[in-house]
């Protein structure tokens, strides 16, 4: 005998529940096994605790820091968490000057060095690029660069006044001497945006394989109008296939380029 109606429609919504639970378990699974997905749900910062971080800007002597300044800051370090993937992030200011970071669990170190990055993005002229030495670099690695002593005797003053920040008249032969023995080891611990803006400065590439020695600051992070990115293009206006940042430059960002 056939069954009621009444039954029929309860077994055709069971059918459809059951297909129903078994999608939500394979959505589930393929979250858990390709898109880093868990089967439990994860705390929230107050319950599994997790990393505090206290950032407090360098300053150089008579530097401060605005109110301004601090709010873009907090700024820019959510964006970097919120692209790290990392979830339940909490951002706040302490006192007039120190950004607290608080992170559920334990970051990796790139996360870390991702928030504890300097925001500071300035513009300096090369003067000079040649190969480096490295000491560290198949070296000792207990033992510590000692720096080659510059003749005292050497000039540190120019023999013209520079006109602009690219002016070859700030290779001075006590700078040209530093440089000629500068070892990219030196660097090791050093914040290159510390050095002073209106001095000529002598570092390395990331890979401490070239050396420069870059002209005083030409531009500043603040004269930035404008940043987006994209591909390269040759002359032809075919794609290189190499991602680059292209900048736009405010009124005072054009001018020393132009001198």
């Amino acid at each position: 005998m056939a069954a009621s109606t009444p039954v029929r429609k309860a077994r055709r919504s069971l059918s459809w529940l059951g297909v129903l639970i078994l999608a939500l378990v394979g959505l589930n699974t393929a979250a858990v096994l390709w898109g880093g997905g868990s089967w439990t749900p994860k705390l929230a910062l107050d319950l599994e605790g997790g990393t505090q971080i206290v950032l407090q800007p360098q300053l150089t002597d008579g530097d401060s820091v605005s109110s301004e300044q601090l709010t873009q800051a907090v700024s820019i370090i959510r964006q970097r968490i919120d692209a790290s993937g990392v979830s339940e992030a909490e951002i706040t200011t302490q006192g007039s000057s120190n950004i607290v970071v608080s992170i559920p669990g334990t970051p990796d170190d790139e996360t870390l060095q991702r928030i504890e990055a300097s925001a500071k993005l300035d513009f300096r002229p090369v003067l000079v690029a040649s190969q480096a030495t490295n000491s560290a670099v198949g070296g000792d690695a207990t033992s510590s660069p000692t720096p080659t002593p510059v003749d005292p005797s050497l000039s540190t003053e120019p023999t013209a006044s520079p006109t602009s920040a690219s002016d070859l008249a700030y290779l001075t032969p006590a700078l040209e001497a530093q440089y000629t023995a500068f070892d990219c080891a030196f660097l090791s611990g050093q914040d290159p945006n510390l050095a002073p803006a209106d001095q000529p400065l002598i570092t390395c590439d990331d890979s401490g394989t070239v050396k420069y020695v870059l002209g005083p600051v030409e531009i500043t992070g603040e004269d930035i109008s404008d940043a987006s990115n994209g591909l390269m293009t040759t002359s032809s206006g075919a794609s290189t296939g190499t991602w680059a940042v292209n900048l736009s430059f405010d009124e005072q960002g054009t001018q020393p380029s132009a001198t």
